[in-house]
């Protein structure tokens, strides 16, 4: 969406909203929380179950929270959020193992 430059969504007839995203540095990437600040989602049904799911390390730090705020200020309430661990790759945290 964001190479195309999908800037609006049309959520109608939906029951999910889904947000899949990685972390960087413990917290949504800039690019991914700007992104989704411009984000305009038409036509949200009642009761729609919008969740999140973050790619991370051993934790997503305040990825969640981010997108909380984000949401909130489009009147949206995120239902759920989970994370998919994958291999940590923050360099000044952990050795490189040659």
């Amino acid at each position: 969406m964001m190479k195309k430059q999908i800037a609006e969504v049309d959520a109608k007839g939906d029951p999910l909203l889904g947000f899949v995203c990685p972390t960087y540095i413990f917290n949504m990437a800039y690019a991914v929380a700007e992104f989704l600040e411009n984000l305009v989602i038409k036509n949200i049904p009642d009761g729609c179950y919008i969740f999140a799911i973050f790619t991370c390390g051993k934790s997503c730090g305040t990825a969640e929270e981010t997108l909380r705020d984000i949401l909130s200020k489009k009147e949206m309430e995120l239902s759920a959020a989970f994370k998919v661990e994958m291999p940590d790759n923050y360099i000044p945290m952990f050795p490189l193992l040659l």
